[in-house]
Formats: structure tokens, C-alpha cells, sequence
């Protein structure tokens, strides 16, 4: 499991249990976490082509990483006043 939240593991240094423990036990948190992972994926892919699309072919896909990336901390916030 580890390899496939290290983009969240990334984004969230020094929380990589409580993201695991999120993960296994929250259902929203685990469906955006694995489509984060989806998108950094893709994104990596436009970066590559960059040269050809043009520098702004990703952007709609970095703001969507930049809102699921809002949404996760939310989660993680909200889970710690519990």
C-alpha cells in the first residue's frame, strides 16, 4: 500500500499513518486518495508533452489536484477534533 500513497505521502510529510489509518477506515478519504494518485499520474504524463501541448495543457487537471489535495486535508483536520 505503501507505493500506491507515496504521491500522498508526499504531499502530506510526517502524516504517513494517519493517512494509512484514513485510508483503511474511511471510504471518501480512500476514493480520493486513490484518485489523486490517479491525476499525479496523469499529470506527470502531460509534463512529459508539455513541449507540445503547450505549458498551460495541464492546468485543469493541476487545479483538480490542488482541490482534491484541499479536500483530503479537510478530512484529515476534521479526524483529528474527533
Amino acid at each position: 500500500m505503501s507505493d500506491l500513497l507515496q504521491p500522498v505521502y508526499e504531499r502530506f510529510p510526517g502524516r504517513e499513518k494517519e493517512v494509512q489509518r484514513l485510508y483503511a477506515s474511511n471510504t471518501a478519504f480512500s476514493a480520493l486518495c486513490r484518485a489523486y494518485c490517479e491525476l499525479e499520474e496523469r499529470l506527470g504524463h502531460l509534463e512529459e508533452v508539455a513541449v507540445t501541448n503547450g505549458p498551460d495543457a495541464g492546468e485543469a487537471l493541476r487545479k483538480r489536484r490542488d482541490a482534491m489535495l484541499q479536500e483530503m486535508l479537510a478530512v484529515m483536520q476534521q479526524n483529528q477534533r474527533v
